[in-house]
């Protein structure tokens, strides 16, 4: 490939991610879901949902009342190196979820109002 045509390429990219990952902390934001300055990924964002009814307030039932819905999120606990939690901060990641950007946009727009969807019924009940 050109040099040329693989810079057009990559700008291209980087483009339509910057625009995803823009459409996903929006959403998630709007939906009451805190998105961590510092917690953006490649493809993924990290988000606290601790702020929710307290039947979502935590990344497993999250995780769970999203798999309902067919939105498939990651609990921060899959990420912990030391399941034992005898560092203190990996209990933080009790309230943390991984939202990937990388699928398309409508993918990614469906997904959030799902999850709007999820909030809103919590709320009701």
């Amino acid at each position: 490939m050109d040099p040329e045509r693989a810079d057009e390429e990559t700008t291209a990219v980087r483009r339509l991610f910057a625009r995803k990952r823009i459409a996903m902390v929006e959403g998630l934001e709007a939906l009451g879901i805190r998105c961590g300055e510092g917690r953006l990924g490649t493809f993924y964002v990290w988000a606290d949902v601790s702020g929710l009814h307290k039947s979502l307030n935590n990344a497993d039932s999250f995780f769970k009342a999203g798999l309902g819905r067919k939105v498939v999120t990651i609990p921060g606990p899959f990420f912990d190196v030391n399941p034992g939690g005898t560092h203190p901060p990996m209990k933080q990641l009790k309230r943390w979820v991984r939202f990937s950007f990388g699928p398309s946009e409508d993918k990614i727009t469906t997904g959030l109002e799902r999850l709007g969807e999820i909030i809103a019924v919590s709320l009701e009940g």
